[in-house]
């Protein structure tokens, strides 16, 4: 439980700090301009979530599956 835990902040850390530095870039190659910064800035939280997303599905596909899982009620 408390690897999970350390896995997730670490990879939460890692994407907060690729986010970051990418706003950084996106801001200064577009000279500064607040509204195409907005507009790429948009692009790329769109690009993220579908990353994530893919990411989430590629996981659900290889992990093995557990023996003790129970079928419950919900």
């Amino acid at each position: 439980m408390i690897k999970k835990v350390v896995i997730y902040s670490v990879t939460a850390l890692w994407y907060a700090f690729v986010f970051f530095w990418a706003t950084q870039s996106i801001y200064q190659l577009v000279d500064f301009d607040i509204l195409r910064a907005t507009i790429w800035n948009t692009a790329l939280i769109v690009a993220f979530v579908i990353w994530d997303k893919i990411e989430e599905r590629i996981y659900i596909r290889l992990k093995p599956k557990d023996e003790n899982d129970k079928i419950g009620f919900f």
